[in-house]
């Protein structure tokens, strides 16, 4: 369980990461 959520959380930080690169 605790794999899955620090994937997610990885996840969220490269989506984020994406967003401001575009910005």
């Amino acid at each position: 369980v605790d794999g899955k959520l620090i994937y997610d959380a990885t996840n969220l930080k490269v989506g984020l990461f994406t967003d401001t690169s575009s910005f």
